[in-house]
């Protein structure tokens, strides 16, 4: 028999128009923008906390300093046990684990001016010396000289400290 010289072709100029995405592209892409997202929602967790903190330590301080003020200026509150007695100072006083106040000690008697209690995931540590009493018209504080105290902050979960140091001639830190 002889042979034929028969030729099979196959033709190759289809051409194949995608558009879109396929499955795996799509996953790829899901999964790198929630490992950002992780990453990201970790990084903005520790940084709130952070900011939780600094905000409770601005707060004492601020209320450290009311206290101090209102005993260099002598300023009486509004109260029958004040008015007409003198004014010995103004006191912080520490009542852990997560209240202070600041009380105007007249000698009738002390008044409660303020009653502050921090955030659920904070505690105070008492200091030392507690009250801290900020004594009238500038005379300083019942620390003694040459001497501090700390008021400690610690926060909840991360066991991070934040200290407040009030010197004898009231300087606070």
């Amino acid at each position: 028999m002889p042979k034929s010289n028969t030729r099979i072709t196959f033709s190759t100029s289809t051409t194949f128009s995608t558009f879109g995405y396929t499955l795996i592209e799509i996953l790829v892409g899901l999964t790198i923008i929630g490992i950002i997202f992780g990453v990201g929602f970790a990084s903005f967790r520790e940084f709130s906390r952070r900011q939780s903190l600094a905000g409770g330590v601005k707060t004492l301080v601020g209320d450290l300093r009311l206290a101090q003020e209102q005993a260099i200026s002598g300023k009486k509150p509004e109260d029958v046990k004040c008015t007409s007695g003198l004014l010995d100072g103004y006191n912080f006083r520490v009542v852990p684990p997560r209240t202070y106040q600041i009380e105007a000690d007249c000698t009738q008697g002390i008044v409660v001016v303020k009653t502050v209690t921090v955030s659920d995931d904070m505690t105070l540590s008492a200091p030392a010396i507690n009250p801290i009493l900020f004594k009238a018209l500038g005379q300083g504080t019942n620390i003694p000289e040459g001497q501090e105290v700390v008021v400690n902050i610690t926060q909840a979960g991360t066991n991070a400290v934040a200290p407040v140091t009030i010197s004898a001639g009231g300087e606070i830190r």
